[in-house]
């Protein structure tokens, strides 16, 4: 079949559908991470941060703190709340971030953030360790741990 052979407003509206998925990809992209929380242990200075900067401590770009404290970034193995934030805050499948860490531990250029199997221990990590920053599901967030305002 020809491209010129489908009607006008046929070929519009598949323009208009394909130019606007970004948009809807984005949007899916951002629902997905308000379902998501990110903590921090009690000593890290931030009330907030940006969602370059989310990205940039998770990609092991950002390593320290305002006040420069180190910072120690800890991941959920897997789940649903790992694919969530991994969506919307690194970009990045659940396969991309692991494949992203290997080769820099690899290389020698960084170090792997800390795993682990659920938010319950993840949550622990952080409450009990100086710099440290996760997430965890908005719907187990008890007030544990103090959250930042993702901008």
């Amino acid at each position: 079949m020809k491209w010129r052979s489908i009607p006008l407003a046929t070929r519009v509206a598949l323009a208009c559908i394909v130019l606007s998925a970004p948009g809807v990809f984005a949007a899916l992209s951002a629902h997905a991470a308000a379902d998501v929380l990110t903590v921090v242990n009690d000593s890290v200075p931030e009330e907030s941060l940006s969602a370059d900067a989310v990205q940039e401590i998770f990609l092991g770009r950002k390593t320290r703190w305002s006040d420069g404290q180190k910072i120690v970034p800890a991941t959920l193995k897997q789940g649903r709340t790992h694919e969530d934030f991994l969506k919307g805050y690194i970009r990045k499948t659940p396969h991309q971030f692991r494949d992203y860490w290997r080769r820099l531990v690899f290389t020698g250029r960084g170090t792997a953030p800390d795993v682990f199997d659920s938010p319950e221990d993840l949550a622990e990590f952080v409450k009990k360790t100086p710099g440290a920053i996760g997430y965890l599901p908005a719907s187990l967030y008890q007030y544990q741990l103090k959250s930042l305002a993702i901008e």
